[in-house]
């Protein structure tokens, strides 16, 4: 039997502060998901023994996703 399991990307290194106009929302985005993953934010050990019996790990091309799909 085949599974997909679906989960989400380690939390952002990117951090912003203050307020934001709308502007500031779209670079806010574009750093956002530039941004590689915040340093402090391992994959659970369960998950990381769960990508290793997998057949494929499948990820954005950003690069917190990639960086992400890296550690497991």
């Amino acid at each position: 039997m085949s599974e997909i399991i679906l989960v989400r990307h380690a939390r952002s290194a990117h951090v912003e502060r203050g307020w934001l106009d709308a502007d500031g929302v779209r670079r806010w985005m574009i750093a956002y998901d530039a941004a590689e993953i915040a340093a402090h934010d391992p994959p659970p050990p369960s998950l990381v023994e769960l990508a290793k019996e997998a057949s494929a790990v499948v990820a954005s091309d950003l690069p917190r996703a990639v960086a992400s799909a890296a550690l497991l």
